[in-house]
């Protein structure tokens, strides 16, 4: 497959900046955040698989490391190259297993016969399954590789699954030629659509509900408090003052 999306960098567990990636701009496979992913935490429980499948090309260590061949150094940080496959951040299959259960679904990613470039486990059914089970050669060209949206273009010689090396979560839509797109849960982690033969633009972008209803309640809440200016405080005003220990003066 063919993929301009940038490729990601692993850092050792004992990382003194778990969270490195989001101070340099780079994609990484960790971080320190209040909430981790359980499916994420055994998916890279696999090993080499699933950084390959993650598209991790780097490595991380300590400037202070006597370890040779680096790419890169500064005042904190070496950069290797880990001289292994990497898969892109997008390619597409056209064997597809469909298994709901988790732990099932990562014993067959761990299985040796497993060839994640010609196959994949989903979730669920695919609505529309591929015509092949072999990999299928598409071009994928990035448009827009951003936090909360992604674009691309993918040209496929024939109908498969399109498998995004991006986390599936909820709150994630998919547009597939302006229309929406069913994401499936794939290898457990992925983001998975359906793609028919010849080109077609895809987008993915965040919009969870918990966003559209915080604005909702917020607009609500907004609204009572002018409400309130509008219709109660100007009849308080226009209330007499109460008088201590008897009735208003006539």
């Amino acid at each position: 497959p063919d993929s301009a999306a940038p490729s990601r960098r692993s850092s050792p567990p004992d990382s003194p900046a778990p969270s490195i990636g989001e101070v340099y701009g780079v994609s990484t496979t960790g971080g320190m955040a209040a909430t981790s992913l359980r499916d994420y935490q055994l998916f890279m429980s696999i090993g080499f698989r699933a950084t390959e499948m993650l598209g991790v090309r780097y490595y991380l260590r300590p400037a202070s490391s006597d370890e040779p061949g680096y790419v890169y150094a500064d005042k904190l940080w070496k950069v290797y190259e880990t001289g292994k496959p990497y898969f892109p951040r997008a390619w597409m299959v056209g064997g597809v297993f469909v298994e709901p259960e988790r732990l099932r679904a990562f014993r067959r990613l761990a299985a040796a016969e497993f060839d994640p470039a010609t196959m994949a486990v989903s979730a669920d059914p695919l609505d529309s399954p591929p015509s092949t089970t072999e990999a299928i050669p598409a071009a994928i060209s990035w448009d827009k590789f951003d936090i909360n949206r992604i674009e691309m273009t993918v040209r496929a010689p024939s109908p498969g699954l399109l498998v995004v090396a991006e986390m599936y979560y909820p709150g994630w839509h998919a547009l597939v030629d302006g229309r929406e797109a069913r994401i499936h849960k794939v290898d457990n982690v992925f983001r998975g659509v359906v793609l028919p033969a010849g080109e077609s633009r895809v987008v993915f972008v965040y919009r969870p509900m918990s966003v559209y209803a915080g604005g909702v309640i917020t607009l609500l809440c907004f609204a009572g408090v002018i409400g309130w200016f509008l219709i109660c405080r100007p009849r308080a005003l226009s209330e007499p003052p109460a008088v201590a220990g008897g009735s208003a003066p006539e």
